[in-house]
């Protein structure tokens, strides 16, 4: 390579992480142990597995990220187990509104400005 270049390493954000309501997907994929997913600040997370007997743990937090509204486990065949250390089940964003956008000054309570939205 020559100049310029960007050289980017990938690394856990542990501050991230650390300070944001998140959880954490694990297991294995056929006997084969896979990284932790830590999750936040997503709305739908879909786990598939393949046709190998496969292990999905979600972590002690339970379904608690921040922004979290469906989780969908979608495995296919083998001998599968899913476990749930935990009775936090329902995600943290179900039931709720969170308008985003531009609403010019609008106030919190206030109707939409015209156009808005």
């Amino acid at each position: 390579m020559s100049p310029p270049m960007t050289v980017t390493l990938p690394e856990q954000q542990e501050v991230l992480i650390a300070g944001a309501q998140a959880a954490q997907v694990s297991g294995t994929l056929g006997g084969r142990e896979i990284a932790p997913l830590p999750c936040f600040d997503i709305e739908d997370l879909t786990v598939r597995t393949g046709t190998g007997n496969d292990t999905i743990t979600i972590g002690p937090e339970g379904l608690t990220a921040y922004g979290w509204e469906n989780l969908t486990i979608d495995t296919d065949g083998g001998n599968d187990l899913l476990i749930i250390p935990t009775t936090e089940l329902k995600p943290t964003a179900v039931d709720q509104f969170s308008r985003t956008g531009d609403f010019g000054d609008a106030p919190n309570g206030d109707d939409l400005p015209q156009g808005a939205g």
